[in-house]
């Protein structure tokens, strides 16, 4: 009878780890999805660069960092606030690029809806001055 049961619960705990062991086929899907994200934001951070570049002229920040690490946290989250220069807006509101430290190139990108408001103040990036924002993720 132990055996019988050793043998039943050895046979369910195989099916079932083969049943969470995602198929070779799924496994690639996610990698090819990954890549793709990541090259996607990759080319994101180089056009934002050449933005960049464009706005603050020969005071450019050599590279265009993101403020956040991973790839899920390059964007916002609901009650995110920000302050800093607009890099770039979307037509439509989409998405808004905000650098957190003028001059200096840490973007931070707010996605449809936020909220935006001149605060008033300014910051001085060699011979230009940039009107400062705050932006909410709502």
């Amino acid at each position: 009878m132990k055996t019988c049961l050793s043998l039943f619960f050895a046979t369910a705990a195989l099916f079932l780890s083969a049943r969470s062991q995602p198929s070779s086929k799924s496994a690639q899907e996610r990698v090819s999805r990954s890549t793709a994200k990541q090259d996607d934001l990759e080319s994101t951070r180089l056009h934002l660069q050449e933005v960049v570049k464009k706005l603050y002229g020969k005071d450019a920040p050599k590279e265009l960092e993101w403020v956040k690490i991973t790839p899920i946290q390059q964007m916002t989250k609901r009650g995110d606030v920000a302050e800093g220069t607009k890099i770039e807006e979307a037509k439509g509101e989409d998405e808004l690029y905000l650098d957190k430290d003028p001059c200096k190139g840490k973007a931070i990108a707010f996605h449809y809806p936020y909220e935006k408001h001149d605060t008033g103040k300014t910051k001085k990036c060699g011979e230009k001055t940039f009107p400062i924002l705050r932006v909410l993720q709502k």
